[in-house]
Parts: C-alpha cells; structure tokens; sequence
C-alpha cells in the first residue's frame, strides 16, 4: 500500500538521500544535562536559538514539553497569588483582634468567561466579621500600589482561567494557612 499518493515504489532501487535536515531526537531523561542546565540553556536562549532544537522534534514531544511548562507555570499561581493577597490585605499581627484571616471572592462573567471577581474582596476578620475591602484612593498614583494591584489583578485571573470556575463560585483564601478553598459559602 502506498502512503504516498504520486510517488512511485520500485523494488530494488535505492533512492538518493534527501537534502532535508537530519532529525535529532531529543535526549532521553536518564541521558544528557540536569534539570538546573537545562534551565540555565533555556534562560539564556533566544527564540532563534532554540528554534532548531524544535524543529527537529517530534509534535508529541513538544506538546509533553509544553504541558510540563505550562504545567509548572500553573502551579507557581497559586503562591503567588497568596503572596499578593498577603500584602494587598495586610493580616496583622496574631495578637490583633481585628486581623483578617481570609480573603473571599464571588464571580463574575465577562465576555471570555467565568473569572473570580478582583474588584470586590471580602475581609473574614478573627473576631468573625466580614467587611468588604477599601481600595486606597490613591492606589494608581503610587508606583508599587499601582504594580501590585495589577500583578494581583493578573494573578487573580490566571488562577480562574486555571480552575476554570463556575458562575456562582466562591473563593476563600486562608491568609495564615495558604489554603484555597473552593467549596465556600459567601458570607455577604
């Protein structure tokens, strides 16, 4: 059966080597540089010194490769949306009465999708208390306030595009912990 409409098969006959550029496997896991190398090659790298290395892989192998990427990038979200959340809600001292505890997201829809609301935060207080969140007034006229709000504006929504979240969900981040609980009540 020929795979190759057009081209013919002709028993006996050696055809002439391509020109084509020989294919070069990627190394086996066991073989080669370490993870730390790896990542070293890759930072320093540009897209068009890596492009040849690319070419010359299987599809299947650079979708595992990317799905490893991609998969370490989802993961990292999560802490860093923590981080911000720290800052951002200041928690306070463990002696405070009045120190937030958790954070608490309801959803909204746009037009792209489902996404945990940035713009409304709810404060779970350690006394019980649930207060929503005041934006300082002045937030966009201060560099750092200006950069964290979008860092965790972005995070914020990497993190619903991860989870793919349903209309209607609640967020509850546990500031002290670091748990993130999707199964919450709102409590407003």
């Amino acid at each position: 059966m020929n795979l190759y409409p057009g081209d013919t098969i002709e028993v006996g006959v050696t055809r002439a080597p391509s020109s084509a550029p020989a294919v070069v496997p990627p190394p086996p896991a066991s073989e080669g540089p370490g993870l730390a190398a790896v990542v070293e090659m890759l930072r320093a790298a540009s897209k068009a010194d890596l492009m040849p290395l690319f070419t010359s892989w299987p599809r299947d192998e650079l979708y595992a490769l990317g799905h490893v990427v991609w998969g370490e990038a989802d993961g990292r979200v999560e802490g860093e949306l923590l981080e911000e959340l720290r800052w951002l809600c200041e928690p306070g001292s463990p002696d405070d009465p009045e120190r937030v505890v958790k954070a608490e997201f309801v959803t909204t829809t746009y037009e792209n999708g489902v996404f945990w609301k940035d713009s409304e935060i709810f404060l779970h207080h350690v006394d019980g208390s649930v207060v929503p969140y005041e934006w300082p007034e002045d937030d966009h006229r201060d560099p750092e306030w200006a950069e964290r709000r979008e860092r965790y504006q972005d995070l914020l929504a990497d993190y619903s595009q991860i989870l793919g979240v349903d209309d209607g969900a609640h967020l509850i981040v546990n500031l002290a912990t670091g748990e993130f609980d999707r199964s919450g009540r709102w409590s407003l």
